[in-house]
């Protein structure tokens, strides 16, 4: 049994200030911060990351003016932001919003044991929870770190995970789960 850190969609389009299609300017600092923190908490403990990407196809071109050409396959914007720390090189692209979508997720996640997963990322009320709704039906548990999750508005951020945890996700602050990596995986949950 063990958990991992899922980091969705921290590309440049969304967390660039000239980005495609930013969140909300406000977040992106704070948003940075927890995740590097989160991560290196993970890492130094263990906790395997994973980073997921978005890369569309250009054929997509009705989804894509939609999109605003965001994370176009290929394209500067569909790059990790470069303020992102990397703990790992394992990566997995996709070209919907619940990463799970990509098999290859799966199989990690079944190879490397896992129960649980920790979420982070950009858009609350799209990739995020299409991620963290496609977890829970393969039976992960699922913790969303509130301060590491970025949407348009802090409105549409906290409604989406309102509605997640609603859904059955925990929900919680990049503090406690820096604070519990450290700890022995429990059966009931990360902050058991």
């Amino acid at each position: 049994m063990s958990r991992v850190v899922l980091v969705l969609d921290l590309q440049r389009d969304f967390l660039e200030e000239d980005g495609r299609m930013p969140i909300a300017r406000a977040q992106v600092p704070g948003l940075i911060a927890v995740t590097n923190a989160v991560t290196a908490a993970a890492a130094g403990h263990g906790v395997k990351v994973v980073y997921i990407g978005n890369e569309f196809p250009r054929s997509q071109w009705m989804a894509n003016f939609f999109r605003r050409g965001a994370a176009i396959a290929g394209s500067p914007g569909g790059e990790i932001d470069p303020r992102v720390v990397r703990r790992s090189s394992t990566y997995v692209s996709k070209a919907e919003g619940n990463a799970f979508s990509n098999p290859a997720l799966g199989a990690f996640l079944r190879a490397a044991g896992a129960d649980e997963v920790i979420v982070l990322g950009v858009f609350a009320g799209a990739c995020v929870a299409a991620t963290t709704r496609g977890a829970m039906r393969a039976g992960y548990r699922v913790t969303l770190v509130r301060d590491a999750i970025g949407a348009a508005s802090d409105w549409a951020r906290d409604r989406a995970l309102a509605k997640l945890e609603r859904a059955g996700a925990q929900v919680k602050s990049g503090d406690e789960v820096v604070a519990h990596c450290s700890r022995p995986l429990r059966s009931a949950s990360l902050c058991s």
